[in-house]
Parts: structure tokens; C-alpha cells; sequence
């Protein structure tokens, strides 16, 4: 969570107003560090996540966090698309797109889903997880995107 908050101010403060946020969000994410997800497919997650948000500012964001990761310009291009480099990145990234599809996400399902077979219980349970704190910080990072100056008409 520092990584995002030195880089957008204020992302701590628009959590705080979101009420049970903050503490959830940062409890989440602490979490979800010390998981079995590499940093590289948490970041490709966040990419498939705020590509799909349609939200330049959150895209930005999270390319920024994904070249912090030591991803190259054309990894972020490629995460951004849903593609991954090898067999696990990839299922992780066919997963990540399914979630934010608006697929319907039962457990039964997505254990049954062909990926499925790349990860045990704890880890598609990890996925979603990352997936949810992606969702929350686009969320969230729309709230406080930049808003385009606009040129006043001369009358």
C-alpha cells in the first residue's frame, strides 16, 4: 500500500472516507504481500483490472506500480491486453479477465474452470482476492482522478 500512496497523495485520505475502508483495504493488501501471487502477476492483475475499469488515471497508476515491478514497457503493454509470458502467468491472467468480465464467480465454478487446474484452493482464493483489491483501488482511484482542464469559450 505505500507503493500506491507515494505515488497518487491522498489515496490514504479518499480511503478514510470510504467508511471500514481503509483498515480493510490495508489489512487486505498486507495480506496478500506475504501470498504465493509473484509481485509481477499481483501487478498484471492490477493492469487487467484498470484496463477493463476504463479509467486512464487508474491505468496509469497501475502501470507505474507494474514498471516499480521491473516490468518492461512491452510486459505492461501485453498484461494490459489479458497476456501473460508462460503457462502460470498466463491462467492467472485468463482468471483475472473472467473476474472482471462480469462472469458470474462461484467457488465451484471457477474451480472447475480449465486454469483452475494451474492452483490449489488457497491460491484461485488469492486471485480473487488480488482481483477484489484491484477492483477497490480503481474504484477508488476514480474517485480522485485528475479531472481535465477545460477551456472556457470566449463569448
Amino acid at each position: 500500500m505505500k507503493d500506491i500512496d507515494s505515488l497518487v497523495p491522498g489515496f490514504d485520505e479518499a480511503l478514510a472516507r470510504l467508511p471500514g475502508t481503509l483498515g480493510a483495504y490495508a489489512d487486505l493488501a498486507h495480506s496478500l504481500d506475504r501470498g504465493t501471487l509473484s509481485a509481477r502477476s499481483r501487478a498484471e492483475i492490477g493492469l487487467i483490472v484498470a484496463t477493463r475499469a476504463r479509467c486512464e488515471y487508474s491505468l496509469w497508476v497501475m502501470q507505474r506500480l507494474a514498471a516499480k515491478q521491473g516490468m518492461t514497457e512491452e510486459d505492461i503493454l501485453f498484461a494490459s491486453m489479458g497476456i501473460a509470458r508462460g503457462r502460470r502467468e498466463a491462467a492467472v491472467a485468463r482468471l483475472a479477465c473472467l473476474m472482471v468480465s462480469g462472469a458470474e464467480i462461484e467457488q465451484k465454478k471457477m474451480s472447475e474452470h480449465h486454469d483452475a487446474r494451474f492452483f490449489n484452493q488457497a491460491e484461485l482464493a488469492e486471485i480473487i482476492a488480488q482481483v477484489a483489491l484491484a477492483v477497490l483501488t480503481c474504484t477508488v482511484l476514480q474517485g480522485i482522478a485528475p479531472r481535465p482542464v477545460t477551456a472556457r469559450r470566449e463569448a
